[in-house]
């Protein structure tokens, strides 16, 4: 069954538009690998993956739109500095457009400062 896309519309403002430089995506890389072995994410093209991310000093790093966890590189993920939910705007640093669910991971962060990653999956 495809999931139909109902999430929330953003504009991105991108302030630097380059491949992040944090170490630690490689860990998520491995992570989104792993769920898509299991099958916590489907196969391309059959809807969105789900979304991966971990807290930073100016944010955190969110895997991006319709990410293909089977072939997801370091391209493939955004840093939200900050969000502004009233004017649905993100400011980000990276190449692509991050997850439509940036807004549910920063109410996560925000919410829990003892929450240093959140990983969810869309599996059917």
């Amino acid at each position: 069954m495809s999931e139909e896309y109902c999430g929330v519309k953003f504009r991105t403002r991108f302030c630097n538009k380059t491949i992040l430089k944090n170490p630690e995506i490689k860990e998520l890389i491995n992570w989104c690998n792993e769920f898509h072995k299991i099958g916590f994410t489907p196969d391309a093209g059959k809807g969105s993956a789900g979304n991966l991310s971990f807290r930073t000093d100016n944010g955190f790093i969110i895997s991006c739109s319709q990410a293909n966890f089977s072939k997801v590189t370091i391209k493939d993920f955004t840093e939200v500095l900050s969000l502004n939910q009233s004017k649905k705007e993100i400011i980000v640093n990276g190449l692509k457009e991050p997850s439509s669910e940036s807004f549910m991971h920063n109410e996560i962060y925000k919410r829990r400062s003892d929450i240093n990653a959140v990983f969810h999956g869309h599996s059917e």
